[in-house]
């Protein structure tokens, strides 16, 4: 059949050079399926039929190949040939905040920058750091694993920081938009009963400026979960609002401030 042309063409809109496929990883990661097990990858299509037909060496031989912090386990896949009932690596332990933040040095985690008002940047040791003590503090407050952790929280460092400080000791987060009106927040956090909530002091959107504090106060009296509020300064109101909020809210600053120095820890867990 004659390859069609216009806008239904099967021809694809990119393909890498020579060069660009022989210096990527998975190029490497065939390579060593190949040299390991003994098999003949050339092609993607190759890896893809390999990864379909012999799935337990395929996923054991990944983890390998990145090196993922944990461990493994006997076990790959158990009930592969039930879509529900499947379960890899059922006997793995890891943390996925330990495997994050493997890359260490001076080098750019996040660089953040909301409209024209701030501009951040954290590099990754510092967001390792800042981990650790997000970890001890949420830990002083209370926090267990399995607890529930929550935030009304834009994309900004201190949202990833929370969250990995949660998933560091085995917390459970769920964050939303602080665009979202008090039903929408307490439809979602009404169903897990976060034991600490993070949010930032306001938001800003199309040069405006949007504060959260009654709209927080507004979920907290329909969240009675929520031992401790941690409020993020974004738009420089968040001393104001943490006296709006009353004793259980504290500043991100005053929360970790006990903390300082406090090292990354990362409770082992089961992969799913």
């Amino acid at each position: 059949m004659p390859e069609r042309e216009g806008p239904m063409s099967d021809a694809p809109l990119w393909q890498p050079s020579e060069e660009r496929r022989d210096a990527s990883a998975m190029k490497r990661f065939m390579e060593a399926l190949s040299a390991d097990l003994g098999v003949s990858l050339r092609t993607y299509r190759d890896l893809h039929a390999f990864s379909v037909e012999r799935m337990e060496d395929f996923w054991s031989e990944l983890w390998d190949f990145c090196d993922v912090r944990g461990t493994k386990g006997a076990r790959v896949l158990i009930d592969g040939d039930d879509m529900l009932a499947a379960r890899f690596f059922p006997d793995a332990r890891l943390n996925y905040a330990d495997n994050l933040l493997a890359a260490e040095g001076s080098g750019p985690a996040i660089i953040f920058r909301a409209e024209d008002r701030v501009r951040d940047r954290v590099s990754r040791d510092g967001l390792r750091a800042t981990v650790g003590r997000v970890r001890a503090a949420l830990e002083a407050a209370g926090v267990r694993t399995g607890d529930r952790v929550a935030g009304v929280v834009p994309n900004m460092p201190q949202t990833v920081m929370a969250f990995l400080g949660a998933a560091s000791m085995g917390a459970v987060w769920s964050s939303c938009s602080p665009d979202f009106g008090p039903r929408g927040i307490l439809d979602r956090f009404g169903q897990i009963e976060p034991k600490v909530l993070f949010t930032c002091d306001g938001y800003f959107y199309n040069g405006r400026t949007f504060l959260l504090a009654d709209k927080i106060a507004e979920v907290l009296k329909d969240l009675p979960s929520v031992e401790k509020v941690v409020v993020i300064d974004l738009a420089g109101t968040a001393s104001d609002m943490v006296a709006a909020l009353g004793e259980r809210a504290v500043t991100w600053d005053d929360f970790l401030a006990p903390h300082a120095g406090a090292e990354p820890r990362f409770d082992p867990l089961p992969f799913d």
